[in-house]
Formats: C-alpha cells, structure tokens, sequence
C-alpha cells in the first residue's frame, strides 16, 4: 500500500512538472529551442528510472511471433503511403544537433510514458478493471504524444492527429496488458524510427499522409492482436473466440487490403458534390474510374479529370486534338472552358453506385476541405475497429 502510495503521488508530482513545462513553453516562446527538449527529456528520464527499479519484474516479456509480424506491418504502412504519395527527405532531421534533440526527447518520452503504461495497466489498481485502464492509459498517452508530437492544439486537424494517436495508443495499452514492455517498446520504436526518425520516408506536409500509417497500423495490429488472443483460464481477460467475429474481423481486414491495392492499381472512388452531370450522375452518387490510356477515351465516355481547384467528372464530347478532350456536365448548356488533356486525367468513369455518397458530401461540406474530410474518416475507422477489437478481447 505505501509503495502505490507512493508511486501515484510521484505520478501526480511528474504531472504537474509536465503541464508546467507544456505551458511554460508556449508561454515563453519556447516549443523549438533547445531548452524545451532538454526539460522534457530530464523529467521523462527521472519518470523512467523510478519505473525501473519500482518493478522491474514488468521488463521480462516478450512475444516472438507478434514482434515479427508487426515489425512487417509497420514497414508495409509506409511503403504503401508512399508508392501513393512519394517518399521524401525527413526536414525534421535537417541538422545533427536536430537529430540529436529530437531523438533524446522521444526515447525518454517513449521509455518514460510506456513504462508508466505498463506499470498502471499491471501493478495498478486499475489492473482489476482491464478495459478501463485500457482506455484510460490510452487516452492519457495520447494527448501527451499528441503535445510532444504535434505542439499545442490550432486547429481541427490537431483534433484529427489526437484521434488517430488515440487509436493506435489503444492497441498500445492491449499490447502492454498482453503481452509487457519489451513488446510494447518494440512496436513504438518501429513507429517511431519510421515516421518522426527516417531521413528518408513519406513527406508528413499532408494530413493524409500522416494519418495513413498511422491508421494502417491501428488497423492491422489490432487484427493482429485478436487473431493471436486466446482464452485463458488463470485470467479471464480473453472472451472465447466466435466464429461470427472472426469473420468480421477478417472482412474488414481483407476490404481494407482491397481499397489500398486497388488504390495503388489507380482505381479512384469519388462521391458527387454537384449536379452538373444529373440525371445520369446525381449528388451524393459515387462514381468509381479506373487509369485509361488517352487513345481509349472516345466521345460519350465520362472521365475524371483535375480542374483549377477541385475534380472534374463529365461527360467527353469530341477530340480537341491528340492529347486534349472538350468535355462538358449534362445538366450544364456549354462546353467546360478548360480541356481534359492527357496530363491532368485522372481515369474513365465504369461503374455508378447511387445515393451512398451522400454522408461524404455534408461531410466535404462541413469540413470545407478534401483532404481533411479523407483523413477524418481514416481515423474514424481505425477508431472503430480498435473498439471493436477491444470488445472482442476485452472483458468489460
């Protein structure tokens, strides 16, 4: 009892010191200077050493299978974002005493918060109640992350980046309850190594980009997770396995794998915004294309195509010449003043799926913008399947 007495205040003493240094660095301008790195990581370093020798009983396992095959989902995260956006030079690590500052701020974050993880999920008294400290230390995790990470919150697109850190922070907590810290290190230092140290990797300037792996990881190890959990009788913290769920499981993996590749394989799926093609393609349908050579198009085929802010998708009317189209909407009266040439075609309409576009609409609507209505529903998703992951393997 004096030992949780005395780690929880320590906890609450750290705390403190973190929200202190968070807030006296925005305060004082300080977020990038040399002294925000080296405060945090002294206070994540003291927080790690008293971890250690608290229990170091929790440092001893470890799970062989689980630790190849996610290292092999990590990897494939981002070698599939890149061959969709191009990898890049890391400008995060632009200098050596960057690289040096960066790298001694997330190694005692990571060490320091994980430990920490580890030592509330099973030497805690939140170790009788498995889903609750499973969210707890999750979100607890996440918005430190987040703050270490990303800075302070500006914007909605912060708000996005904690949600998808919340996801994959989740399926850290059930790695920590399943399996211990040496696996729970493993699989934050692959993330970690890929996306914040690489000098070469995908170029985070996109929030897709940075959501995609991030979203890919929740998902694949999580069905990791629950696709190696077994019953156990000594701790009665896995449900028996159901076929149905099973089942469900492999379907959303499997659907998920069959979007990525088709949409490396160029198929594009795009909900219509506007009523310029009605009554052959109305609001909130959903137009699928696939990549076309030019000498393929023919007057009367509907292509997808870049215009000056947004795509395009009408209908061709003739050849301008051997490399440009004049198209034009069916609801519209004239020609479009900008031609579809080969350069800025995306692909050729072959399949119309009506009205399910629609939440994507009043989703683009709300949002304002593409590429944060995309990343909101990649982080979504990944939020709902960890939960239902947890449910599966969690005993509430």
């Amino acid at each position: 009892m004096h030992k949780l007495f005395f780690i929880y205040n320590f906890y609450l003493l750290c705390s403190s010191l973190i929200i202190f240094t968070l807030i006296s660095s925005l305060t004082l301008k300080l977020l990038y200077s040399t002294a925000y790195y080296i405060i945090l990581s002294l206070i994540f370093s003291i927080g790690f050493t008293v971890n250690y020798f608290y229990s170091k009983t929790l440092y001893d396992s470890s799970s062989v299978v689980f630790n190849a095959l996610s290292i092999i989902i990590y990897s494939a995260s981002f070698i599939i974002t890149g061959l969709i956006s191009g990898f890049g030079i890391n400008t995060l690590i632009f200098t050596p005493l960057t690289l040096l500052l960066r790298t001694t701020l997330l190694v005692s974050t990571i060490l320091f918060l994980e430990s920490t993880r580890v030592l509330l999920i099973q030497k805690s008294l939140l170790s009788a109640h498995s889903a609750i400290a499973v969210f707890m230390t999750a979100t607890i995790s996440s918005i430190l992350y987040t703050y270490i990470l990303e800075g302070a919150p500006y914007s909605f697109n912060w708000l996005i980046k904690y949600f998808a850190l919340l996801a994959y922070n989740t399926v850290l907590s059930i790695i920590a309850w399943h399996y211990g810290l040496k696996t729970q290190l493993l699989n934050v230092f692959c993330y970690v190594l890929l996306f914040q140290l690489s000098p070469i990797l995908v170029i985070p300037s996109s929030l897709v980009i940075y959501i995609l792996p991030i979203s890919l990881q929740s998902i694949f190890i999580s069905g990791l997770l629950y696709t190696l959990a077994k019953p156990t009788s000594s701790y009665k913290i896995f449900l028996a396995s159901k076929p149905v769920s099973k089942l469900t499981s492999l379907v959303l993996i499997i659907f998920s794998i069959s979007l990525l590749c088709s949409f490396i394989l160029g198929v594009r799926f795009l909900a219509i915004t506007s009523g310029s093609m009605s009554p052959s393609i109305n609001i909130g349908d959903i137009v699928v294309s696939i990549p076309v050579s030019i000498s393929n198009i023919q007057p009367g085929d509907i292509i997808i195509f870049k215009g000056p802010s947004s795509l395009i998708v009408h209908r061709v009317l003739e050849n301008y010449n051997e490399t440009c189209y004049v198209t034009k909407g069916d609801a519209n009266e004239n020609p479009d003043p900008l031609w579809a040439c080969n350069d800025n075609i995306i692909g050729k309409v072959v399949i119309t799926i009506p009205i399910i576009g629609l939440p994507a609409v009043y989703l683009l609507n709300y949002t304002g913008n593409v590429i944060t209505s995309i990343s909101l529903v990649l982080t979504l998703l990944s939020l709902i399947y960890v939960y239902h992951i947890v449910r599966e393997v969690v005993v509430y």
